[in-house]
């Protein structure tokens, strides 16, 4: 994600955020690094809370052996 989106988001003070979509792709592997700490490092970048709803590629693809363990 963009750094001027989180840049905006963060100048103009929300009170928190949602964000409910998806944090990788259908084909992106599914390790630790991937769906936690990468979301957790994209989120820690805002200022408010956020409530974050992982989207279908982050939890369904990933019993695909093309997507890792």
């Amino acid at each position: 994600m963009g750094e001027q989106i989180f840049a905006s988001m963060n100048s103009h003070h929300v009170d928190f955020t949602i964000f409910a979509g998806a944090t990788k792709n259908g084909h992106s592997l599914c390790t630790d690094q991937a769906i936690g700490q990468d979301i957790e490092d994209i989120f820690n970048r805002l200022e408010a809370p956020a409530l974050c709803a992982l989207g279908n590629n982050g939890w369904t693809d990933c019993h695909r052996s093309d997507n890792g363990p």
